[in-house]
């Protein structure tokens, strides 16, 4: 009866340990996949992605800006070829790879790569050109006899430097702007995720204002980051899906899905040193920057 006892207690133990460990080694694993999938994607030209993993999936939303001139169906169609590149990839240590002197009934198991056509935004078709002086992509050759040699005959440009200033004239004075909303506040998550806390729906109130009133033809950058507790990976993930819960939010409040982009910098880039609370609680934010489209 006492052995019997002995080995109760320690199945126990042990049924215990692994339950402890196992959620930890799975979040390892989906971290290393992420990261993984995430180099090679950008590698191959997918920057454009946004990467959610579970177990061995992989999901694939469509984000940032489209190129100019771009079609939804284009757009589609990059995100499907997308998901076709990271299936082909594997993280380092790798734990699901096949082993050759296995059964026959062994399988590998392969990562699933999954494109959400509905993250794609519609876009409409480019309107037609219209000529002006100030645009005269579609305006007909200069009759240059009739022109006289006179440089006032022929159409005027608007110089290209003059509108990027503007454009980041702009990005920066609305980026002031949003800091002055802020006015010292921080974004909230609860402890170890993602999810917004009550009095962080204020301070995103506040920022969709004045974003709101910005001029159109900006991006919005949310930059998450930790402090250096943890480990690098967990902690870059974490400031990647921090941000992007952030994004979610201000989109829900109605800003374009395709002006937000949301990036995770893990603990990079620190403000304040990592020994002591205050410089980690500093290190731990989102960060709120407009640039040009």
């Amino acid at each position: 009866m006492r052995r019997w006892w002995i080995l109760t207690l320690g199945w126990l133990i042990w049924a215990g340990g692994m339950a402890l460990l196992l959620p930890a080694r799975l979040r390892a694993i989906e971290t290393g996949l992420h990261d993984t999938v995430r180099r090679h994607l950008n590698a191959d030209g997918f920057a454009n992605v946004d990467i959610a993993t579970t177990g061995q999936l992989v999901q694939l939303r469509w984000r940032g800006v489209p190129a100019a001139g771009a079609s939804s169906d284009d757009l589609r169609a990059s995100l499907a070829r997308a998901a076709t590149s990271a299936a082909a990839t594997r993280p380092a240590n790798w734990p699901f790879n096949r082993i050759d002197d296995w059964a026959d009934w062994a399988t590998q198991p392969v990562i699933v790569a999954v494109a959400d056509p509905d993250s794609v935004p519609n876009l409409p078709p480019p309107p037609p050109i219209v000529a002006t002086e100030a645009d005269p992509r579609s305006l007909p050759a200069p009759d240059i006899e009739s022109a006289s040699g006179s440089a006032s005959a022929l159409p005027a440009a608007v110089p290209v430097n003059a509108v990027v200033s503007a454009s980041a004239s702009a990005a920066a004075t609305c980026t002031d702007e949003v800091k002055s909303a802020i006015s010292g506040r921080r974004i909230h998550f609860v402890s170890s995720s993602a999810e917004l806390t009550p009095d962080s729906q204020a301070v995103l109130d506040d920022v969709y204002k004045v974003i709101r009133g910005c001029p159109s033809g900006l991006s919005l950058e949310i930059d998450g980051y930790t402090d250096d507790v943890g480990p690098a990976r967990a902690n870059l993930t974490l400031s990647f899906e921090r941000a992007r819960a952030a994004a979610a939010a201000l989109v829900k409040r109605g800003l374009p899905g395709e002006m937000v982009n949301a990036h995770g910098f893990g603990q990079e880039n620190p403000v304040a040193g990592n020994d002591t609370t205050a410089g980690r609680a500093a290190n731990r934010r989102v960060v709120f920057v407009l640039r040009p489209a």
